[in-house]
Formats: C-alpha cells, sequence, structure tokens
C-alpha cells in the first residue's frame, strides 16, 4: 500500500482521543478485521473480541475509513460489524458580561480593580456599564472606580472620530 502522509489533523484527533469514525463487533465470537496502519499507511490485521475495547476499531483519517470499508465489506454487509455514532459535542456556551444579572454585576465590582479594568474595556454594551455604574453609586464604591465607569461609558456613548492622516507632501 504505500507510506501515506500523517497529517497534524490525525494526531491532533489521535491527542484528543476523537476518532473520525469507530465501528464494532456485533457477533458474539470474534471478528478477523483489516485496517489501514495511520502511522506507516500499510495493511495490518486486527482481531476484535470480547466486548470492551478489544471488540472495536477507532479510525482516524479518510483514508483508513475507505480502506477499512473496502477490506471489511462482507461483516459491514452482514451486520457483523456497525459503526458506532460518535457523541455530539456541542459547543460550551460562555456567559458574558451582557448576560449577568445585578448579583453577578455586584460580584464584577468586587473583581481588583486591574482584573475589573480588563472586563469592562471588553465590553461594549452601554446598558451594561450604564448598570455597573449605577450598582456602584448605591454601594457607595470608591470614586476611582466610579471615575473609571464614567470614563468608560464616555467612550462607548461619544467615541472619538477616526482621523485620516495627511498625506505627507514632498517638497
Amino acid at each position: 500500500m504505500g507510506n501515506i502522509a500523517f497529517d497534524q489533523e490525525t494526531y491532533s484527533a489521535m491527542q484528543a482521543g476523537k476518532p473520525l469514525k469507530t465501528f464494532r463487533k456485533t457477533i458474539l465470537g470474534r471478528a478477523h478485521v483489516y485496517v489501514l496502519n495511520p502511522f506507516s499507511g500499510l495493511k495490518e490485521s486486527l482481531i476484535l473480541q470480547g466486548d470492551a475495547e478489544q471488540s472495536k476499531v477507532d479510525l482516524w483519517s479518510l483514508p483508513e475509513v475507505a480502506f477499512f470499508m473496502k477490506m471489511n465489506a462482507i461483516l459491514l454487509k452482514e451486520g457483523s460489524l456497525i459503526e458506532v455514532p460518535q457523541p455530539k459535542t456541542e459547543p460550551v456556551h460562555v456567559r458574558t458580561i451582557t448576560e449577568f444579572n445585578d448579583a453577578e454585576l455586584e460580584e464584577v465590582l468586587n473583581y481588583k480593580f486591574l482584573k475589573l479594568q480588563n472586563e469592562v474595556s471588553k465590553t461594549t454594551s452601554v446598558a451594561v456599564i450604564y448598570r455597573l455604574l449605577n450598582l456602584a453609586r448605591d454601594g457607595g464604591r470608591s470614586e476611582k472606580l466610579i471615575k473609571f465607569l464614567e470614563g468608560r461609558l464616555s467612550e462607548l456613548q461619544f467615541p472619538e472620530p477616526k482621523r485620516e492622516t495627511e498625506p505627507q507632501q514632498e517638497g
């Protein structure tokens, strides 16, 4: 079969433990299957047995899947091997400061000043800064904090126009 290029995506999937496809045997006995070695690109035979890790095979790249499907077509057709559906991983939603309620905004006001500055500087919502400012005033926060929030609020409400540089004249 020869040597195939071992790409970064395949290696990354192996390190993360996320195979492209997984097949397992459905019969009680052993199943002899052929796979493509992802490192050497050569044909190898595996014996799937038992009902744990030894009863399944993970495939990491499209050439491996194509080779596996071709070489084990009879087992797949008769149902001795089936594809195991991969679990769907939904993206984790990270809440932003714009989604915080008043209690969570109070926690933001309790951050150390540099962390608070960083969090507020990322925020582009006037409403959130205004809510933070009102909570800071009602909570009797420091004048430094209130001035910072007022400054950020004015930056968002009245952005400075971008100045275009005049072309320098050669002379």
